[in-house]
């Protein structure tokens, strides 16, 4: 199954400008793809047969003489890491140690230590590297078809559209199905719960934050110094897609429907947009979950989250969340799960919308 991808490319207007002046880049009319609007430009034949269309690192593109800055890391495991073995030129550093850290959890002992760590990595070098370290080697590849890339100018900026054959995705046996509801969020990234009383979580990420005057003794050029900050990005948002992974493949093998809620992020505080597009949570909540349940055959449906933070699904009573906001004390005064709660808030939403046609109310308050 062929599924496209869309990444930001970050100020870069003028290289394309040039490669399109040049017929490096050419309009592909009467073209479309999913989430784009705007003229699109495919690469070149003669740049595709000098196999000059790969990704150069986490953080850039190469097409044809330019190298044009984006977050190529910004996939799902299975599709970063089929761009990665399919690009014979892309250069990584050496953050397998900083990654085992994160995805266990157990980030340097300070963010000193963290800090300089970080900056060796950076004074190392990077290195070409055919097996990608942000990823677990047991993910399947997806097959990148270099053919089908696209770049979109659109009213926000350009983007690079990336095209993949995705394996079917894993899925566990022996696991009966029912529908499941899930709660997005931070220190937990998902909780999903389904009918039969399976509770799955994804668990968050400790956050990491070098400290600029140890970049700034230990990188002494500012593009060192910027590349340890995109580098750190880079292994946030890794450590945290495992744990996606993880729990998308216990929601692929026990779900018959899935419904969870659909955040309005001009409505979220800025720490939650922040870190929620740090952690890849909006690209799993908007692109990644949907993609895989689609092409897995399940049905879902997107919900509004009002109030199921709020009420107590045992009592129907408002209830108040504690000061970590992971626990919630329910209408009979006991306390309970927090994430877990609006989990099951959102399943009977769910179940609401498909008996009513939708929801039959909006009621409370976004999440903070």
């Amino acid at each position: 199954m062929n599924i496209s991808y869309n990444l930001r490319v970050l100020d870069e207007s003028s290289l394309i400008a040039a490669l399109i002046h040049d017929g490096a880049l050419q309009r592909a009319h009467n073209e479309t793809r999913q989430g784009l609007q705007g003229a699109l430009y495919a690469p070149a034949a003669p740049l595709l047969a000098q196999g000059q269309v790969y990704a150069l690192s986490d953080l850039e593109f190469r097409l044809g003489a330019c190298n044009l800055r984006c977050q190529t890391y910004r996939l799902p495991p299975e599709e970063y890491q089929g761009l990665v073995r399919a690009s014979p030129a892309f250069q990584q550093f050496a953050v397998q140690d900083l990654y085992a850290q994160l995805c266990a959890n157990q980030p340097g002992t300070s963010a000193q230590d963290w800090s300089i760590q970080l900056s060796e990595v950076v004074r190392q070098g990077s290195q070409r590297i055919p097996d990608p370290y942000l990823v677990a080697q047991a993910v399947p590849a997806a097959t990148w078809l270099p053919e089908e890339t696209r770049l979109a100018c659109t009213s926000s900026g350009w983007m690079l559209c990336l095209t993949f054959d995705v394996p079917d995705p894993v899925q566990l046996g022996g696991i009966k199905r029912s529908a499941m509801g899930i709660d997005l969020g931070l220190g937990k990234l998902a909780v999903g719960v389904s009918k039969l009383g399976l509770v799955h979580h994804a668990p968050g990420i400790t956050q990491v934050c070098p400290q600029p005057d140890v970049l700034t003794q230990r990188l002494p050029t500012k593009v060192q110094q910027q590349t340890a900050q995109e580098i750190n990005s880079a292994l946030q948002y890794a450590a945290a897609r495992s744990r996606l992974a993880d729990f998308l493949t216990l929601i692929l093998s026990a779900a018959s429907a899935v419904y969870f809620e659909a955040l309005e992020y001009d409505q979220m505080s800025a720490h939650f947009q922040q870190r929620s597009r740090e952690l890849g949570v909006r690209d799993f909540s908007y692109v990644w979950m949907p993609k895989r349940l689609r092409q897995a055959g399940i049905s879902f449906e997107k919900l509004p989250a009002y109030g199921t933070s709020q009420y107590c699904n045992t009592t129907h009573q408002i209830g108040t969340r504690g000061q970590r906001r992971q626990e919630f004390t329910d209408g009979n005064n006991n306390q309970i799960d927090a994430d877990e709660n609006a989990a099951r808030n959102i399943l009977d939403l769910g179940l609401a919308a498909l008996i009513w046609g939708k929801p039959r109310a909006k009621f409370g308050h976004f999440k903070s």
